[in-house]
C-alpha cells in the first residue's frame, strides 16, 4: 500500500512538474513571439526629454519626447516634416491620451530604428495605438520592410493601426487586409492594401 502511494505521488509530482513547465514554457514562447519583431531593434533607454509643442525629427539617440496634439494637427504636421526634412521618424500616437510620443532612433534618410521597450509597452498597455512614420520627399507608398513590420505587429496586437507620411499626405495601410495592390521595391514585390492620400 505504501509502495502504492509512494508511486502515485510521484506519477503527480511529475505530472504536477509537466503542467507547470508547460506553462512556463508557454509563456515564454507567448512573450518570444512578440518580441520577435523587435530583433533587428535594439532598445537604447532612452529618456524624457520634455513635452515639446510640435512634432520635429529628434536625432538625440538617448532622449525622446512626447507631443499633447490631436491627430490632425499631429498628422498635418508630420506631412509638413516629410516636405521639409530629409530624414525619417516615428512616432506612436495614442488616442486615449491625444498624445504623440517619439519612438525613432538613428535616422537616416531610408531608414529609422525604434525604441523596442517603449513601443511594447504601449501596444501591451493601450486599446488603441497608431503608428506613424516619415518618408521624406514625395514617395507615399510603405517599403517591403514596412509591410513586414505591420504583419509582425498586428499579428500579435490587432489594435494597432500604420501610416506613413510623404509630401502628398498620409497613406494608411495594412498588409495584413486583402491586397488592393502590388507595390515593387527595387527587385521586390509585395502585396498590401494602402489607402493613398487624396489629393
Amino acid at each position: 500500500m505504501k509502495k502504492s502511494l509512494t508511486i502515485l505521488s510521484y506519477a503527480g509530482l511529475v505530472i504536477g512538474g509537466l503542467f507547470v513547465g508547460q506553462t512556463v514554457w508557454t509563456a515564454y514562447t507567448q512573450m518570444r513571439r512578440q518580441a520577435d519583431f523587435f530583433s533587428s531593434s535594439f532598445s537604447i533607454g532612452r529618456v524624457l526629454e520634455e513635452n515639446k509643442d510640435s512634432l520635429c525629427v529628434n536625432t538625440k539617440n538617448e532622449e525622446y519626447f512626447t507631443s499633447s496634439l490631436s491627430r490632425e494637427e499631429g498628422e498635418k504636421q508630420l506631412v509638413e516634416l516629410a516636405r521639409t526634412q530629409n530624414l525619417e521618424e516615428m512616432f506612436a500616437f495614442l488616442p486615449s491620451q491625444q498624445k504623440w510620443i517619439e519612438l525613432g532612433y538613428q535616422e537616416e534618410p531610408m531608414s529609422v530604428r525604434h525604441d523596442q521597450l517603449k513601443l511594447i509597452y504601449l501596444l501591451s498597455t493601450e486599446d488603441s495605438v497608431s503608428i506613424y512614420h516619415l518618408h521624406p520627399g514625395n514617395y507615399p507608398y510603405p517599403s517591403f520592410e514596412d509591410g513586414l513590420l505591420t504583419r509582425q505587429v498586428r499579428k500579435e496586437f490587432p489594435h494597432t493601426t500604420f501610416s506613413l507620411a510623404s509630401s502628398q499626405g498620409i497613406t494608411k495601410y495594412d498588409c495584413l487586409r486583402k491586397p488592393n495592390g502590388t507595390l515593387v521595391n527595387g527587385n521586390k514585390r509585395y502585396d498590401c492594401w494602402c489607402e493613398l492620400p487624396k489629393n
